[in-house]
């Protein structure tokens, strides 16, 4: 585009004037004053727009009209050669007011006086985005005479350089000067709570109270008071707030803290009554849209909770207001709906918006990979948890996404990288039992099987509730070695457990009363009904395998109700009919115990002695039958090996006779 000349301008000048002239009537010579006087008066207006919403506060809720604060205490005289210089700064004319003051300092100035300008023109400084100047200004206050106003003045321009410290020396200053200076007190407050230091704010802001009753400064201090913990003392002040102040952003901000405080306590319902009021009040404050869906989300009130992520979603794409439309605001947005996505037990929708929101954040990356883990797309979710290992390594993240990646290389059969990994995630967190147990199963898929027992007595030890670790430690050891660690162990006379492996431990060991005694223990130890009903069926074939069939009977009675459809209750009736006498009763059980579904060596062992039943009906066939049956189930099974050898035989011996005689049955193994 072609900048128009000058000569350009003054012809479109005289056009302009002489329209106007047509219009108006008016010569040409009296319109030029009008023109200039509007010009100045659409400039006024100009920079009372620009400078009108500039503020001294940074918390955004404003300070007091009163510039006597500001100077701590000047009072001037309504004839005062700084009056006009004061009127225009109250109109929102900084520019104006520092001509003036320049203009009045000239003049003969009562020391009073030339003081408050020196500090009026620092604050405008600050004001007008001039630190350097502000700063300038405070210090000739000083060196002219010590005093609070300008004492505060150079910690309001320590405060906005962020250089804390230096701020705090300088209000300190200006309150021992000044012990009433309430807003020296507050900013005080301020520069504390910024630094942490939230007993010494609790102690300036009470103090700024006492000489100055305002609502942000009590707003504040029950800030401060969270800061400390201290939730109960903070409350009233948020309340008090919320209740009378005059600001409507204030009220909402105290209604924000309300709600936190209510949902600290577990009434979600009322924290999210007072999310909605702040929202009314502020509806521009991302962070109450985005708590109140939160907590919609614990109340389980998904669909709520969508519908105000998405709305802020949508706000925060058209809004033009940075602290809106921010792209880590719509991140997250997006990851608070794919959470809430993933809550509603739809894993696609969540993948969809998660996968938006990661953008390098590692807790995204790290949901994201659970997700692809539960789905089991396994490549997905090692990627997502590579990115939480190489960003944060040695996190609680970064331990959790070692752990996943270690169980999925060993789902698939790479145990050499699993315990790669978790050897890994020890390294962040030691000695964690659950982690140990994990690399004991790497140890024993790479079919090392003294350092898996190793891992897993260590992960016992280390937490004798851990029933995976003290099972495997059972499946891997000598049953000698588990037995001396469980008898002498504080575990084995508390944890039912411990008690349940020690007598099962025996039992496999044929020391029945060892056993016996240690599953009696067991019975009192146990804290839930299907403990105590594992403990009396193992109790019972203890039993059994001592004759001790009236006692084992009693405990079988006991069980009746509850177990009469398990294959293991079944079949130990069976072996307490078989023990009594009672063949056919025997094979009944053993019959329905082989239709429930039992276990490939429980029903070998089935299997087996309904092949006993059949050798002594002196159904041979039949018998061999049910001993080869049992052989598939469990090819170790030697009886059943032997008594097939049995049956074999008498067939041979009998040509194509399939019966015996029940008196000729032969010895059964």
């Amino acid at each position: 585009m072609r900048l128009p000349a000058l000569s350009d301008g003054k012809r479109f000048l005289d056009r302009s004037l002489g329209r106007i002239e047509v219009l108006t009537g008016m010569k040409r010579r009296h319109l030029l004053p009008v023109a200039l006087v509007f010009v100045l008066m659409l400039s006024s207006l100009i920079l009372f727009f620009v400078f009108r919403h500039r503020s001294h506060d940074p918390g955004g809720f404003g300070v007091p009209d009163d510039f006597g604060v500001l100077t701590a205490g000047t009072v001037l005289h309504p004839q005062s050669p700084l009056a006009p210089a004061i009127q225009a700064w109250k109109r929102g004319s900084p520019w104006v007011a520092l001509d003036l003051l320049r203009q009045a300092q000239t003049t003969r100035l009562a020391p009073d006086e030339h003081l408050a300008a020196l500090n009026y023109a620092g604050h405008i400084r600050i004001w007008i985005n001039d630190p350097g100047g502000a700063a300038a200004s405070f210090r000739a206050g000083m060196a002219f005479k010590k005093n609070p106003g300008s004492a505060y003045g150079l910690g309001r321009v320590a405060e906005l350089a962020r250089d804390y410290a230096l701020a705090v020396r300088h209000y300190e200053e200006a309150v021992g000067m000044r012990a009433d200076f309430a807003l020296a007190w507050r900013r005080l407050g301020d520069v504390r709570c910024v630094r942490l230091e939230w007993k010494d704010a609790v102690v300036a802001y009470t103090r700024s109270l006492e000489a100055s009753s305002l609502d942000i400064t009590r707003y504040r201090l029950g800030e401060a008071l969270l800061g400390l913990g201290q939730k109960d003392e903070a409350r009233p002040h948020f309340q008090y707030v919320h209740e009378n102040a005059r600001a409507p952003s204030l009220i909402g901000y105290a209604a924000a803290r309300l709600a936190d405080l209510e949902d600290t306590r577990g009434d979600l319902k009322r924290a999210a009554e007072l999310y909605q009021q702040a929202l009314r009040l502020c509806p521009d404050v991302a962070a109450f849209r985005h708590n109140l869906g939160n907590i919609l989300v614990r109340a389980g009130q998904l669909d709520d909770a969508m519908a105000v992520y998405q709305a802020l979603r949508a706000y925060s794409m058209r809004s033009k207001n940075p602290a809106v439309g921010d792209e880590r605001i719509r991140q997250s947005l997006a990851r608070a709906i794919g959470e809430t996505w993933y809550d509603r037990q739809d894993p696609a929708a969540a993948l969809r918006y998660l996968a938006e929101a990661e953008r390098e954040d590692p807790e995204v990356s790290a949901m994201l990979g659970d997700l692809h883990l539960i789905r089991g797309e396994y490549d997905d979710a090692l990627v997502h948890y590579g990115r939480v290992i190489a960003t944060v390594p040695r996190t609680r993240l970064g331990l959790v996404a070692l752990v996943n990646s270690g169980t999925i290389w060993l789902e698939r059969m790479k145990p050499e990288r699993a315990l790669h990994a978790w050897k890994n995630a020890l390294e962040i967190e030691p000695g964690s039992p659950r982690i140990l147990c994990n690399t004991g199963l790497a140890y024993l898929a790479l079919k090392d099987r003294q350092a898996a027992a190793g891992a897993f007595r260590k992960a016992w030890l280390l937490d004798t509730s851990l029933t995976n670790a003290l099972a495997l430690l059972a499946a891997t050891s000598p049953a000698e070695e588990v037995i001396s660690l469980l008898r002498d162990g504080d575990a084995a006379r508390r944890i039912w457990f411990a008690l349940q492996t020690l007598g099962r431990l025996y039992h496999r060991k044929r020391e029945y009363g060892s056993a016996i005694d240690a599953l009696q223990r067991a019975l009192q130890a146990a804290t839930r009904p299907a403990e105590a009903d594992a403990s009396r069926l193992l109790l019972a074939r203890c039993r059994l395998a001592r004759d001790e069939l009236d006692l084992a009977g009693r405990d079988l009675a006991s069980l009746a109700e509850r177990l009469s459809q398990e294959p293991l209750w079944l079949y130990q009736m069976g072996i307490a009919a078989w023990k009594s006498g009672s063949h056919t009763n025997a094979q009944s059980y053993f019959s329905l115990a082989g239709q429930s579904g039992a276990r490939p060596r429980l029903a070998a062992a089935i299997s087996y002695w309904l092949g006993n039943c059949a050798w002594k009906d002196g159904l041979v066939a039949k018998a061999l039958e049910h001993y080869r049956s049992a052989l598939k189930s469990n090819p170790a099974h030697t009886a059943a090996a032997l008594n097939a050898a049995w049956c074999v035989r008498q067939l041979a011996a009998g040509g194509h006779e399939t019966t015996r005689s029940r008196n000729n049955a032969g010895t059964l193994r």
